[in-house]
């Protein structure tokens, strides 16, 4: 049982955690990138400016919790396998943007009123990108590591 388990959370590391990893260091950061070269926010891509309080980089942090991310995208791919793929890439998109705003920033001292449209709208947009290429790498990284689940 136990090897199983360990399969288990071996899968779920190489076809949740790393596609979400991945996709936060390319397809998240190249959105931002887009978006911050408009103008359209004030923090650049790729940073290194020390996360607290472990002093790890921005970016990595940011990778990081893309990563678990992604474990739920797995997850819930698992779990609903007659689900469309639209939908898992909008509750992709549409809860890290919700949790950021109502947990993360509140956290951080962020004060909600800086939360324009125009800013939603962007995050929105830039979870889009990581959603889809964590739905992209998930589904490759799948194909040949399929998630098996023990039942009792």
């Amino acid at each position: 049982m136990e090897s199983n388990n360990n399969s288990v959370l071996n899968t779920l590391l190489t076809s949740g955690f790393l596609p979400g990893f991945i996709s936060t260091l390319t397809f998240h950061q190249i959105a931002l990138t887009v978006f911050w070269s408009l103008g359209l926010v004030g923090f650049a891509p790729y940073s290194l400016d020390a996360t607290q309080p472990f002093g790890i980089p921005a970016v990595l942090s940011l990778a990081f919790w893309g990563g678990i991310w992604g474990i739920f995208y797995r997850l819930a791919a698992n779990q609903f396998p007659s689900i469309k793929a639209y939908w898992l890439i909008l509750m992709a998109t549409l809860l890290p943007t919700i949790a950021f705003i109502a947990v993360v920033a509140p956290i951080k001292g962020i004060p909600f009123s800086i939360f324009t449209v125009q800013l939603i709208t962007v995050a929105v947009c830039i979870n889009l990108a990581w959603a889809l290429g964590t739905a992209f790498l998930s589904q490759r990284l799948t194909k040949s590591n399929p998630v098996k689940f023990a039942h009792s």
